[in-house]
């Protein structure tokens, strides 16, 4: 008794592995003959558990990315690695890499960027708009001069954290953010982390 309407994994399987001595094909071919039926009854069935199995399969790798979120460690390190480049390369380099949006240095929400100490951006891979703007002056959506805050606490301790709100690439939402700075010549690089 043929069901063609089923494509059952057991004939599946047996088309597949043609190689199998023919005797297995033959027993292949029967079980699956025999298991169309109640397949074809559970079907609804079946297909709700591998729906159901994928929702489930899909909250854990959200759970997994969620807790991947980049920590304070994380900006640190991205800061750091980019005046490493930079000191080797030198900055004209650096520019040209983070605003080519380098793997390296753009990861998600956690980016590198980087202004002058007179608080223009030069370097900037989620929003290119920036570069050459002296938005020193420009607050966040509380009316906080970060960015004043942020060329200030380079040229007066070198390396520091700065709190603010910011648009998030990932999420799309203006967010909490803490950004690490690093003076390294003229220049700061920053890398952020979004608070939850």
């Amino acid at each position: 008794m043929n069901h063609p309407r089923i494509a059952s994994p057991i004939t599946s399987l047996s088309a597949a592995h043609s190689s199998l001595p023919r005797t297995a094909g033959k027993i292949a071919g029967k079980i699956a003959d025999k298991a169309a039926p109640r397949l074809a009854r559970r079907g609804a069935l079946l297909a709700c558990c591998v729906r159901l199995l994928a929702m489930l399969l899909l909250g854990i790798g959200a759970a997994a990315t969620a807790s991947a979120e980049p920590s304070e460690k994380d900006a640190i390190a991205l800061v750091e690695k980019g005046a490493a480049f930079m000191k080797t390369h030198g900055k004209e380099e650096m520019i040209k890499r983070v605003n080519a949006k380098d793997p390296d240095y753009l990861q998600g929400a956690l980016y590198l960027t980087m202004r002058d100490l007179k608080g223009v951006i030069l370097a900037n891979p989620v929003n290119q708009a920036m570069i050459g703007k002296d938005l020193i002056d420009v607050p966040d959506a509380d009316g906080k001069l970060f960015r004043r805050e942020i060329v200030e606490l380079a040229k007066k301790k070198g390396k520091g954290w700065v709190d603010y709100k910011f648009k998030n690439p990932v999420s799309g939402r203006i967010e909490a953010k803490t950004s690490y700075i690093q003076l390294v010549g003229d220049v700061t690089l920053e890398a952020g982390i979004y608070k939850k």
